[in-house]
């Protein structure tokens, strides 16, 4: 009976042998699979992560002006995030034209009855929803963006280099001059003045401001945010805001814009 038992092991171990060196194919598969599994098991997979912080920035251009952004976000569950947005971006009246005086040469540009520029800061906070997930790395993930808070206007009055009086000596420099609409007729004005002048005596305009926005998110990295942001925005303020001459000025201000964003993600 023993002897027996010799012989079937030995009679097993020659097959086993034979079918691993005729079939080192299928033996590749199983042990990559076993391989495979053990790593879903243990977690090591490429299963999407969760991040949740993101910081990011960019630039702005929206339908008066242009501006930039930086945003905080916090992730509240896999589909949304809180988001806290801090913006800044310049506001141009409709109406503003460049206009040169005709009867200078070599003069600079300037916008004609133009009172004041006005720059707005816009602390804010809202949430972002995720309505399309990225699917591949070469996907775009698709979210809305609701934001609100304040407005703070800035409000700059505008200096112009002003002709010298009739008579005055050829080589006599333009006189620097707070904007007078009553003055200041465009025969007399060769251009604006240096941006900074005047800085010293804006004024702040408190307000309100609201955004809606689309945001898709095209980046190739996980832990990164390459995103471009299109939407609407409002403005709106307690008193006018003194921008123009000669016209009623507004207080109200709604503008389409786009930014593209850049940042990134972490735990």
């Amino acid at each position: 009976m023993v002897r027996l038992l010799q012989v079937l092991l030995i009679f097993l171990s020659i097959q086993r042998a034979g079918f691993s060196q005729a079939n080192p194919i299928i033996e590749s598969d199983v042990n990559d699979i076993i391989d495979e599994t053990s790593q879903r098991n243990s977690g090591s997979g490429d299963a999407s992560t969760i991040y949740k912080k993101e910081n990011y920035g960019g630039l702005l251009l929206h339908s008066f002006g242009w501006g930039g952004n930086f945003r905080k976000g916090k992730q509240i569950n896999a589909k949304l995030r809180r988001i806290y947005s801090i913006e800044a971006c310049g506001m141009k009246n409709p109406k503003e034209y460049k206009s040169y005086n005709p009867h200078k040469d070599n003069n600079k540009g300037f916008v004609y009855g133009k009172l004041n520029t006005l720059t707005i800061i816009r602390p804010a906070a809202g949430i972002e929803k995720i309505l399309f997930e990225k699917v591949g790395k070469k996907g775009v993930q698709i979210s809305y963006v609701l934001l609100g808070g304040a407005s703070l206007g800035f409000v700059k009055p505008i200096y112009l280099e002003i002709a010298p009086p009739p008579g005055s000596p050829s080589n006599t420099p333009p006189q620097i001059e707070k904007y007078n609409p009553e003055k200041h007729t465009l025969d007399k004005i060769l251009g604006r003045a240096e941006t900074l002048k005047g800085v010293d005596e804006s004024r702040v305009f408190p307000g309100l401001h609201a955004k809606l926005g689309f945001n898709f998110d095209y980046a190739r990295q996980e832990d990164l945010v390459r995103a471009v942001e299109t939407g609407i925005s409002a403005d709106a303020f307690y008193h006018q805001i003194p921008m123009m001459a000669f016209i009623e000025n507004n207080k109200f201000f709604v503008c389409y814009y786009v930014s593209w964003h850049f940042g990134k993600k972490s735990y």
